[in-house]
């Protein structure tokens, strides 16, 4: 049993097109594969629910460790191969939104309303550090008029397409699925991370990355 990501996201997909390759060349080899998420994998691994799981490196780590966000350690996961080199923390939104940095979302208590991947995901756990961070929780963006979606990367694409959101917050690869599949419908704007934020996300295994452009 394999766990991937979520459905419609890189992750299901790339561990799907990895088991073909490995079935092409040893028939005998079979797997089921299974919807994951980048918090959820480790500890599914390490428990034995599954055999087999995309990792996020920080993640992975703290996991063996007993680290935040986990509350125990799984010492007996093991590291195959490193499939891909950066996720990156993104914060996506329409280009006719009027926010443009992250502090004014919180200086004027907008009713923001962002798509975001179900708990168990590493994106919604970066939120929710985000929203720590300014001292404020999801039942404060909604006490301002705002929302928090959840759903997939395509629902998430759906959302910001219709304009049921005017933003969508990621971590993922670069450049994300979402923002190519939104591009030929809808002109976006990438809100940067500060210094102030990007030191407060190392504690949580997080590194400075630039998005090249």
């Amino acid at each position: 049993t394999v766990a991937s990501g979520i459905i419609g996201g890189g992750w299901y997909t790339s561990m799907a097109g990895l088991f073909e390759i490995i079935h092409s060349s040893a028939p005998d080899i079979k797997a089921k594969l299974i919807p994951g998420a980048g918090l959820a994998n480790q500890p599914r691994v390490g428990t034995g629910e599954v055999d087999l799981a995309w990792g996020i490196t920080p993640f992975v780590d703290a996991a063996i460790k007993g680290d935040k966000p986990f509350d125990q350690a799984y010492r007996d996961i093991r590291c195959i191969m490193k499939a891909n080199d950066v996720f990156a923390l993104q914060f996506i939104f329409l280009k006719e939104s009027p926010i443009n940095s992250i502090d004014e979302i919180f200086a004027k208590k907008y009713p923001l309303k962002v798509g975001l991947v179900p708990e168990g995901v590493s994106d919604a756990y970066a939120f929710r550090k985000l929203l720590e961070f300014y001292k404020v929780d999801i039942k404060t963006i909604e006490s301002w008029g705002g929302k928090v979606m959840r759903g997939g990367y395509p629902d998430q694409v759906e959302m910001m397409k219709d304009k049921h959101v005017e933003a969508i917050f990621e971590n993922t690869f670069v450049p994300a699925n979402p923002v190519l599949q939104l591009q030929p419908f809808r002109k976006l704007k990438f809100i940067p991370f500060e210094k102030k934020h990007i030191e407060y996300f190392k504690q949580f295994g997080f590194v400075p990355w630039e998005i090249p452009a």
